[in-house]
């Protein structure tokens, strides 16, 4: 986990900067990796525990490294020659994480609890040779579906950059042709009573 050090050299990277962020993924597939990585992953993980009989942590767990290795498909079969860096998890209780130009990306769950060890302070603190970026993930209350995602940059306790992960529409920004408002009359329905003959 050396990736995950305290820098020599801290100020070398300079300050994060979200246009520089936004420039980097800006006309590359790696948005659109990422969004299938968490479509895909998810589906598989449904597929695998389609039963029910497994506890969630297992779940979890599963979840978590299906994504992973979801958006190293995609960016291995759409990204081929790009730099992009992922790490091993053989053990099972590494970090998972990837990197890809100037950032590290790390894959977090909404409310997964952390351990306070050096590297995950010097996660928190952005204190290795590159910004940090969370990929935060959140799944419904049913746990039936990602209900959003978003890249994260903090650093200690406040969050300083957010940038939500469309999981449906494409990232192509579609221009909304303008209706005219139309104004919907509503009638009460008229009632009709029948006699009956009285026999």
């Amino acid at each position: 986990m050396e990736i995950f050090q305290t820098s020599l050299f801290p100020s070398r990277k300079g300050e994060f900067k979200p246009d520089e962020f936004k420039n980097a993924i800006h006309g590359t597939p790696f948005l659109e990796c990422v969004k299938n990585g968490l479509n895909n992953g998810f589906r598989r993980m449904r597929e695998t525990f389609a039963a029910g009989d497994m506890s969630m942590r297992n779940e979890s767990n599963f979840l978590h490294e299906a994504i992973f290795n979801s958006i190293r498909t995609q960016i291995d079969t759409y990204m081929p020659t790009w730099n992009v860096n992922f790490s091993t998890n053989k053990i099972g209780s590494e970090r998972l994480f990837f990197t890809f130009g100037d950032y590290i990306f790390i894959l977090k769950i909404t409310g997964a609890k952390t351990n306070d060890t050096k590297p995950s302070r010097c996660i928190e603190y952005q204190e290795a040779d590159k910004h940090i970026i969370t990929l935060e993930y959140t799944l419904d209350d049913m746990r039936e579906s990602i209900q959003s995602a978003y890249f994260q940059y903090k650093k200690g306790k406040s969050s300083t950059y957010i940038m939500s992960v469309p999981l449906y529409q494409p990232f192509e920004i579609q221009e909304e042709a303008q209706s005219e408002d139309i104004k919907i009359e509503v009638k009460k329905p008229i009632l009709k009573v029948s006699k009956k003959k009285a026999k």
